[in-house]
């Protein structure tokens, strides 16, 4: 990939994440990306904004909602139909695996 007007052609980006409230002794993180991850990203990007823009273009009830660990961070998680629902399933197969609750035999 070499850009217009450019004299040396573009093989790696570099790129340095600083977290300080990271807990792990490793705040700062340094990453290599080449072309071929670039074209990836871009398409996967790409892709992704299209199909939110057409999603959002949508009533609210015909959209497509999936649950995932980002959805810890969603201001709607207590009112997400999708939500209520995969914590529903995750209660019905806990309750399923669980053994009975001991008694006593007492009254």
């Amino acid at each position: 990939m070499v850009f217009k007007n450019s004299r040396w052609p573009l093989t790696k980006i570099f790129g340095t994440m600083c977290q300080p409230r990271r807990k792990t002794i490793k705040k700062i993180t340094d990453v290599v990306y080449g072309v071929e991850d670039l074209k990836g990203w871009h398409e996967k990007l790409v892709l992704g904004a299209e199909e939110a823009h057409r999603q959002a273009e949508m009533p609210a009830d015909q959209r497509t909602y999936t649950v995932g660990r980002w959805c810890y961070f969603c201001k709607a998680r207590a009112v997400c139909r999708a939500n209520r629902e995969a914590e529903e399933a995750r209660r019905m197969k806990k309750e399923a695996t669980e053994p009975p609750a001991a008694t006593t035999g007492c009254r």
